[in-house]
């Protein structure tokens, strides 16, 4: 169960990095953006949580990006074992191994936002 919880908002945390870069890159401002995905059907905890530390890149961290990959490392090892297919959880993977490749494993997992602009 504990991969099954881990699963679900890690995917939030990417799923936002990707709303906030692209908001960026059609030339929208991010934390107007952040507010109307907070405000609409597409709210997840994970905006509260780590909204803000993406948009100010304030990677502290709560919880290490490289913790994160090894629990979805696990997630795949698992689904494997039970034959359940996880293609998001595949592409989680890459975009957290790219993240800490590019010297983000031991920030917070909230730099995944980071993945996206490499």
């Amino acid at each position: 169960m504990k991969l099954v919880l881990n699963l679900a908002p890690g995917l939030h945390r990417a799923v936002l990095a990707e709303a906030l870069t692209f908001a960026k890159r059609c030339g929208l401002s991010r934390e107007q953006a952040l507010e109307i995905l907070q405000a609409g059907p597409a709210y997840s905890k994970a905006m509260d949580i780590k909204g803000q530390k993406m948009l100010q890149e304030n990677f502290e961290p709560e919880a290490r990006l490289s913790q994160h990959l090894k629990d979805v490392r696990l997630i795949l090892a698992a689904g494997e074992r039970c034959d359940a297919k996880l293609p998001l959880s595949e592409v989680h993977r890459v975009l957290l191994e790219s993240t800490q490749a590019a010297s983000y494993g031991t920030s917070d997992n909230s730099a995944v936002i980071k993945a996206f602009e490499l």
